[in-house]
């Protein structure tokens, strides 16, 4: 008897032990291949159950035995996790048998929808009786179903994941393999839809575009490539338009399913399963519970994939007004009697939850109120779909009701958990287990600023930030920020008027006046901005005591944690972060404060270790007056700008200095042409028309064109507004800026020029000043010594002859 986590002799109790006729070459393979997909996909030490197994054609056919007797598994080969997830579940008990029928964990790599393949799913494939195992059903098939046997071998070694011309064939883990040699040929050989000179790259998109026409091919070999590179893409799919990718997939499906069984049905239900979960995180809940429907009705990752439709079901009735807005409950139910409530996860870790099912069932109830209170206000909750037509007052009502209702379970759910955490965390640090899971709170706060209860919303909101502070990631810091400023402002709690520091969205409102505009201008302009002050006490009033504190608080977990280590006692950590959230609120959405932030990135440790580095590893010695002033900091009453800028004097601000001194030519490059118009003599309207054409410029690459076309067609209009303008004027302060940022070296130190730069010049032309810089650029005198590829000459060469063109 085969036992999953060894392999062992069979006991001579056993029906196939060597007393009784030979295994067969076939059942010893699936014998190795029923182990490893337990050792993996499984819980628990489990025995392979006793069975007999023969062919029929394509097909497997298994007796295996049961407490109550023999049962039957057809099933054809090329499924082997199908087949495999059969066996075990058909070797239950008749209870667990009617329950979950087959116990198929996964038919996808990536079971949760995210982009990281799942460890267990890896670890199987990895594993000698697995490949090994089906390499000798795939042989048993060669004689009497050779296509079945080419289907089984070219999924297994994965052979239209592949690119170029190598034909070998290789297990996971690059292990060579060898096919039979009958079929030799045709398991290496290159499939219609995959030919061997083809490029890989683009969007997601674009990859499935090539392929899919294959889908309804009469070759399953063909079929099996379109279905493998569908999988192969989703992965990739985060940064793109999710609804895009499916309807592409949904015309493709049907036809990769029709064999109801095999390979390629198989790799499509992987398809499915992962595009599901995926759709259903997006917030695209009618497209994810079709594809959920059809993975439960194959009993995939039963249990997430019920809790998952259950999610979907939720939704869709609250919209749909449903007479029974609890129907949905019978899919929670039915995972519940599948798994126990503390089990993690039949798949492993998802990125969208964390802990038990109770857990997931807070985070799924709140994700759904949100995506309620998102639609109620004329929104959709997947942001790939275009909103439709706003709800009427009644359904509007409804939607905000039923957000209610669910918003209040999920705090329901959740609450004795965030208390745990929160005095976890006062008491240990952090509480990062729960991770992302302020949820709960942010949707209801959604909800209630949906309602029109602005107050209740701000206070759910400032409750969420606390618990992402209490998680203690640094990135977490600010989350839920956005809306509590919001809400302030529109609640009267935030100061009007002009912004203190440059702002280019407000300066580019059409709401501003000329006189708003100049007033504002003229005050920006004066501001140092590009210098450093000369002492601590001069920097109140400037954002260097926020990025300070900000980063005090962001690596607050891992600086108590040392400040403990060295026996500083830094009291309350989150205490201490509500404090400073009060200071940083009035700097985090100033410009020149979230810029400094990169200039000075973990400004802490530029200024007490002179460099940035891993604290934690500097000698206790060193760490000291950084945690004296993280001591200053939690003590200080008030806790203000003063407060923060006190005890640098010396070595850190004279290491902070040459820090800001070193990438303050990348501060606010937009600033940088701010000033420059200015100091031209332009006014605060003819500024707003400037910094509108930089804006685009600056956030699109738009390095390949020469001109403006194709996706930056649309800047022409910001262009032609810059011929009003006083050319002599303008142009030699655009172009003083230009060759300013020619020296700023980047990343591969000083830049080659590039088109888009000269544009503005077309329209702010200036006969004195814009020849001679042409000619420069024609002579590469601009590009520091570098060379063009073919495609940035053509892209020159085009702009050349654009302006050419203009004279």
């Amino acid at each position: 008897m085969t036992v999953t986590k060894k392999r062992v002799a069979a006991e001579a109790s056993d029906p196939v032990a060597p007393k009784d006729p030979p295994r067969s070459s076939l059942e010893a393979g699936l014998e190795r291949a029923l182990a490893a997909y337990a050792r993996h996909m499984l819980t628990r030490e489990r025995a392979v159950p006793p069975f007999a197994a023969r062919l029929d054609g394509p097909h497997v056919l298994v007796d295996v035995h049961a407490p109550d007797g023999l049962q039957h598994v057809r099933r054809r080969a090329g499924a082997y996790l199908q087949l495999c997830a059969d066996i075990w579940g058909r070797s239950q008990a008749a209870a667990e048998r009617a329950a979950l029928p087959s116990l198929l964990a996964t038919l996808s790599s990536h079971p949760d929808g995210g982009a990281n393949e799942w460890s267990r799913f890896y670890d199987l494939e990895a594993d000698a009786d697995w490949y090994e195992g089906l390499e000798a059903v795939a042989e048993a098939l060669v004689s009497g179903a050779p296509d079945e046997a080419v289907l089984l071998l070219r999924r297994l070694y994965d052979v239209d994941g592949r690119i170029g011309s190598d034909r070998g064939l290789y297990s996971r883990g690059l292990r060579k393999r060898t096919a039979p040699a009958a079929i030799a040929r045709a398991v290496a050989a290159r499939s219609a839809a995959t030919p061997e000179g083809e490029r890989l790259g683009g969007t997601p998109q674009a990859a499935i575009k090539r392929v899919v026409p294959f889908a309804g091919s009469e070759s399953a070999v063909d079929r099996l490539a379109v279905a493998s590179r569908i999988c192969d893409a989703l992965p990739n799919l985060s940064l793109s338009n999710h609804l895009t990718f499916h309807a592409i997939v949904d015309k493709a499906l049907p036809a990769l399913l029709q064999d109801g069984d095999g390979a390629v049905h198989e790799v499509a239900l992987a398809a499915a399963q992962n595009l599901g979960m995926k759709l259903l995180y997006r917030g695209a809940y009618p497209e994810a519970k079709r594809l959920l429907d059809l993975v439960v009705a194959h009993h995939v990752a039963l249990p997430e994939s019920l809790r998952g439709r259950w999610e979907c079901r939720l939704y869709l009735d609250a919209c749909a007004g449903a007479a029974d807005l609890d129907a949905a409950e019978e899919d929670w139910t039915r995972a519940a009697t599948l798994d126990a409530p503390t089990d993690p996860s039949m798949v492993g870790r998802c990125m969208f939850w964390s802990g038990d099912v109770t857990d997931r069932r807070g985070v799924a109830l709140a994700r759904v109120a949100k995506a309620l209170a998102v639609r109620a206000e004329g929104g959709d909750p997947c942001k790939d779909r275009k909103p439709g037509k706003p709800p009427g007052a009644d359904e509007r009502a409804r939607l905000i009701a039923r957000a209610a209702a669910l918003s209040g379970d999920a705090l329901a759910t959740a609450s004795p958990r965030i208390e745990q955490d929160l005095e976890r965390a006062r008491v240990e640090g952090t509480a990062s287990g729960r991770g992302f899971q302020a949820d709960e709170v942010a949707a209801r706060a959604k909800v209630r600023e949906a309602a029109g209860d602005l107050a209740g919303a701000l206070a759910d909101y400032e409750a969420a930030r606390e618990l992402s502070i209490a998680a203690g990631l640094s990135w977490q810091i600010d989350h839920h920020g956005e809306p509590i400023r919001r809400l302030r402002g529109r609640l009267g709690q935030a100061p009007a008027g002009a912004p203190e520091s440059f702002d280019p969205p407000w300066l580019l409102d059409p709401a501003r006046t000329s006189e708003e505009r100049e007033r504002a201008a003229a005050s920006w302009f004066a501001q140092p901005w590009r210098e450093f002050p000369a002492t601590p006490r001069a920097a109140v009033g400037r954002p260097f005591a926020y990025v300070l504190l900000r980063d005090a608080v962001a690596h607050s977990a891992a600086l108590w944690k040392i400040a403990e280590t060295d026996g500083h006692d830094l009291g309350d950590r989150l205490a201490f972060a509500a404090r400073a959230l009060v200071v940083l609120d009035r700097w985090c959405d100033r410009r020149d404060a979230s810029w400094l932030e990169s200039v000075l990135d973990d400004s802490h440790e530029l200024a007490f270790f002179g460099e940035t580095c891993a604290i934690d590893k500097q000698p206790a010695q060193r760490r000291e007056p950084l945690l004296l002033w993280l001591k200053q900091l939690v003590l200080a009453d008030p806790l203000d700008e003063a407060a923060v800028l006190r005890g640098l004097e010396g070595v850190p601000w004279t290491n902070l200095a040459a820090a800001f001194a070193a990438g303050v030519e990348h501060y606010d490059p937009l600033r940088d042409v701010f000033d420059a118009v200015r100091r031209a003599g332009f006014d605060g309207d003819a500024l707003a028309v400037v910094l509108r054409a930089y804006q685009d410029l600056l956030k699109n690459d738009w390095s390949g064109f020469g001109k403006p076309r194709g996706a930056a067609a649309k800047w022409e209009s910001h262009g032609r507004a810059l011929a009003p303008l006083d050319g002599r004027k303008l142009a030699p302060a655009l172009i003083a800026w230009i060759r300013a940022r020619q020296a700023v070296p980047g990343y591969y130190g000083l830049p080659r020029l590039e088109s888009k730069w000269l544009w503005p010049l077309w329209y702010a032309w200036s006969d004195e000043h814009c020849p001679g810089l042409l000619k420069e650029v024609s002579q590469g005198r601009l590009d520091n010594g570098k060379s063009l590829s073919k495609t940035q000459k053509a892209a020159r060469r085009e702009c050349l002859e654009w302006f050419a063109d203009r004279a």
